[in-house]
């Protein structure tokens, strides 16, 4: 069975490296339970109209969860 994560992974796979490195896709790193969430999150955001909100402190990857979620439909 695939993961939530691996199948958002596989929708963003038209993204180019760079891209990727430019949007911030590229910069979830872990296979921790916060970091697994977090992927499922955004891709369960795919294809939606909703409004997101992300907070977070300082140097937390607020911005790399932004554009990813703002890239989705791209």
């Amino acid at each position: 069975m695939t993961s939530e994560r691996d199948q958002l992974l596989a929708r963003l796979s038209h993204v180019s490296d760079e891209e990727a490195r430019r949007w911030g896709i590229a910069g979830f790193v872990g296979q921790s339970t916060t970091i697994k969430k977090i992927l499922s999150s955004i891709g369960r955001l795919q294809g939606t109209t909703t409004a997101v909100l992300i907070t977070g402190e300082s140097g937390t990857g607020k911005e790399l969860v932004a554009r990813a979620v703002g890239r989705l439909d791209v």
